[in-house]
């Protein structure tokens, strides 16, 4: 009786109670990080420079303006410790410096660490002198689910998906 009915039973009530206190840990957690979301200051008035970062289609660029329109966009293909010479930095200079960037957005997915070494780089280099620039990483969560909805097909015709997606994650730094 012990083996058949007595250990399931305690096995089945344990279980149960883990279950319990693990999806009411899961719902607190989710809380926070969805207070801390919502209670983020908004990055308004600022021009922006959003980057989508990639690998094998490179990384996504769209300059917003301080309203959130889309200024500018392009696609950069950065490599580890190229130059400050090579051709995805002086995009991201000239960039900088013709929109007069205040502050970066960088998604945090793919290659996001490639990217913030990059950009931080060439900010302690005092490439984009005499502008004082900053970057933050972004959270990318929704934003490829955005870039494919009618909505943003609606807002943006025959806009790539890519661009849309680096155009959400500098909106989502401007007002989250």
């Amino acid at each position: 009786a012990y083996k058949r009915l007595v250990v399931p039973q305690v096995q089945r009530q344990t279980r149960a109670a883990l279950t319990k206190a693990a999806e009411e840990a899961s719902i607190t957690v989710f809380l926070e990080n969805l207070r801390a979301l919502l209670l983020a200051p908004p990055c308004r008035g600022q021009t922006l420079l959003s980057i989508d970062p990639g690998f094998k289609h490179g990384c996504k660029l769209a300059v917003l303006s301080d309203g959130g329109e889309l200024a500018e966009k392009g696609v950069i293909y950065p490599r580890p410790g190229e130059p400050a010479t090579a051709p995805a930095s002086t995009t991201l200079v000239r960039l900088v410096r013709e929109h007069k960037v205040t502050t970066i957005a960088i998604g945090n997915g793919t290659a996001c660490r490639e990217v913030e070494t990059l950009v931080s780089g060439l900010i302690s280099k005092g490439a984009f002198a005499p502008l004082r620039l900053k970057y933050t990483i972004v959270s990318e969560q929704g934003a490829s689910i955005y870039s494919c909805s009618p909505l943003a097909e609606k807002e943006f015709p025959g806009l790539d998906t890519n661009i849309v997606s680096a155009i959400s994650i500098g909106r989502r730094l401007q007002d989250p």
